[in-house]
Formats: C-alpha cells, structure tokens, sequence
C-alpha cells in the first residue's frame, strides 16, 4: 500500500511539475508573441509616419504612445527599485491617464478641426503648397462634406468643363471651399445658384478649391481662367486667407521658392501635441494654441504685421493681370459664424482699405451687414441653420443666401443686368 502510495506520489508530481513547464512555456510564447506584434506595430506605424509624416496618428496610436511611455518609465524606475508597491502605483497612473486619454478622444474636446472632420492631424506641412495651382486631378472624383461628390473637369475644378463661348458672358469664381460649395451638393454651391439666377446670357466658371487663398488665383487666372476671355471675376476672400493661409504659405515668394515658402516651422514639441490630447491641455494652458501655429499670441500678431504688405501685393497682382485682360474684379469679404454672431471680425483688416480706393475699378462687398440682416442676428434668429450642423461651412441654405448677395452686388454696380 505504501509503494503503491508512493508511485501515484511521484506521478503526480511529475504530472504537476510537466503542468508547470508547459504552462511556463506557454507563457513565455505567449510574451514573445506579444512582442512580435508590438514591433510589427512599431514598424508599421513608423511606415507610415514616413509616408505621410503626422497623418499616420488615429486613435489607437494615442493610446499605445502612452503604452509605450509606461514601458519606459517602469523600466528606468525597475533599475532603482524593486518596490512592487510603486510598480503598482505606476501602473495606476498610466491606467488613469489611458482612460483619460480615450475620454478625450471620445468627447473630442481637444481635437483639431480637421481631427473632427476626417479624421487625421494636419501639421503646418500639410497647409504648404505643393503645386503652382492647387487644384484637384483633372478628370476625377473627390468628396466634401458631408460625403458630397465632385467631379473635377480637364482642368482640375469641380465644374463642368469649361468651355470659350464668346456669345455669353463669363463668370469666373474664385476662392476657397465656401467658392467650390463644401457642406451642399455640386448644385448648391454658390456659383451654381448663381448661374441659375443670371440665365443664359451668362456662362459662370468655378475655380473654386478647397483650402484655396487669394494667392492662387494669379496662377489659376493667369494660366487658365485668362485663356477664356472672362468679363468678370469674382472672389471672395476671410480672416483665414490672411491668419491662416498666408501665414503658413507666404505671399508671392511661394511662387519662386517652392521648397521654402513658409514664414513658419513645425516646432519641436508638435508631435508631442499631435499624439497626445492630454499634453494638449497643457499646452492651451500656458497660451500654445494650435490654431495659432504654436505662436504666442503676440507672436502671432506681430508674424501678421509682417504680412500686410505681402497680402496688398497678391491683390496688387491680381488687379493688373485683370487689368491686362479686360476683366473686372468684384471682391466678397466673407465673415465667419463667430464673427456673424459677434458682428464684428476677430482681426482688424483695415490695412487692405487703401488698396480699395485706389483701385476704384475693383468693385467690393463685405457680408457682414448683410448676413446679419437676413439671418435675423439681432432678432433671435437662428444663424446655425445657415451653416453645416458641427462646421463652420455653408449648408444649401447658407449658399443660397450668399449667392443672393453676390447677385444683388452685381446688379447694384452693374456688372450685370437683370432680366426683365
């Protein structure tokens, strides 16, 4: 009995210490295993970082960045103590902070407005031009919000081709995404219910793009729209053309210096901004804004008086490559929701008034008064049915309301006439 007792003793203990080393060497596959991701994840986020420099980042890679700033600091603290009950409190704190970080990225609260609209960081390389003419690839399809198609003609605009017809008048538009109609379908833009209102006497042309400034519009003119023999140009123009766009892209030195036209440079410290929404709130705290490019405000409004005499040259140019091709210019100064609601513009752009009187052949509208008089501002009205529901673009309603006062401009300085 007591050998018998013995031998299931030690099968037992050899069924239980084979249990243990395979249980052991299940483990230790299951950590390399591990491992194995976690590089392939690190080789494949760096793949892309290299491909498309900060747009790699989406929501996984905030987390994991703080996954693998733990890692580090439990290390380098491991090196110095053993104590399982700071080890613990470590792990505490970066737990804390993932959730924190995937509150953030849920609620959105410190995402870019690119971030809330498709998804990905843009940096200050992304606003840099990348072609003398900014337009989309001719003969194509692309999307503007929300999930509207456009489809581009031979020239890369997102119009009909364009064609010379010299019995018709022509039209040609010129601006940003408020021109090419971001926010409403390819009909509602406001070129396209401007064409609706004038008639067949009247060909309009849109050379509208997304993310388009003034700047542009020299290239695009002089070697396209020019070619057509337009009678009229219209183009509208914002705060952020000159905040923003000029900014980042400079005046006609982009031109000549494609490789360096930007007054600014990514800062050190912005992939620590664009990977983490924590930091993010420190940064706003102590002034870093990103829709400042990371200047201080100071900072930013001297960077901006720098400027002025860059953007009076744009327009300097513009109104003699109109001048040269029997065009007249009727400028829209476009305001913002903020700034229709406020009723007054966040930046004083005074300085571009001695441009328009000395060029009394250019013909000028500012929307604001306007806007406000149709929105009802001052009589409880609601302006945000004018704009795309989370984003500061038009809706079909905001368009035709702008194209209704880009109309009445043209009849008012006769540019145009009205059809009986």
């Amino acid at each position: 009995m007591d050998k018998r007792q013995e031998e299931n003793d030690v099968s037992s203990m050899f069924i239980k210490r084979l249990s243990e080393l395979l249980h052991r060497q299940i483990q230790i596959k299951l950590w390399y295993f591990l491992f194995l991701l976690f590089i392939l994840y690190l080789a494949w986020e760096s793949y892309w970082y290299s491909q498309v420099g900060l747009r790699f980042i989406k929501w996984h890679t905030h987390i994991m960045a703080l996954f693998i700033l733990w890692l580090i600091f439990a290390a380098v603290i491991r090196l110095f103590s053993r104590s399982k009950n700071l080890q613990l409190a470590i792990a505490s704190v970066f737990v804390s902070l993932v959730v924190f970080e995937a509150l953030l990225l849920v609620t959105g609260f410190t995402k870019t407005y690119m971030e809330k609209r498709e998804g990905v960081y843009n940096t200050v390389k992304e606003l840099k031009p990348n072609s003398i003419l900014r337009n989309w690839p001719a003969n194509n399809i692309h999307y503007v919000l929300p999930h509207n198609i456009r489809y581009t003609n031979q020239y890369g605009f997102s119009d009909a081709e364009f064609v010379k017809d010299t019995t018709k008048i022509i039209i040609q538009t010129y601006g940003d995404s408020f021109t090419e109609g971001d926010g409403a379908p390819a009909d509602s833009s406001y070129p396209a219910i401007l064409r609706n209102y004038l008639g067949d006497k009247y060909l309009v042309q849109n050379y509208g793009v997304c993310g388009n400034d003034p700047g542009y519009v020299i290239p695009q003119f002089e070697k396209i729209g020019a070619s057509f023999k337009p009678q009229i140009l219209i183009l509208t123009y914002s705060l952020g053309d000159f905040g923003n766009d000029l900014l980042v892209r400079g005046g006609l030195k982009r031109f000549s210096d494609m490789e360096n036209p930007t007054l600014l440079k990514q800062k050190w410290y912005e992939p620590i901004y664009a990977v983490s929404y924590i930091s993010r709130l420190v940064f706003h705290a102590i002034g870093i804004e990103y829709n400042r490019y990371f200047l201080t405000k100071k900072e930013y409004l001297e960077t901006l008086e720098k400027l002025k005499p860059e953007w009076n040259e744009i327009f300097e140019e513009i109104a003699r490559l109109a001048k040269e091709n029997n065009t007249k210019i009727l400028l829209i100064k476009r305001p913002g929701d903020s700034e229709i609601e406020e009723g007054k513009y966040e930046y004083n752009m005074d300085f571009f008034n001695p441009f328009l009187e000395k060029h009394k052949e250019i013909y000028h509208l500012d929307l604001l008064s306007y806007y406000q008089n149709e929105m009802k501002v001052n009589k409880g009205g609601n302006i945000h049915s004018y704009f795309l529901v989370g984003d500061g673009h038009h809706n079909s309603k905001g368009y035709a309301l702008m194209a209704n006062g880009i109309y009445n401009a043209l009849i008012e300085t006769g540019l145009v006439t009205e059809e009986k």
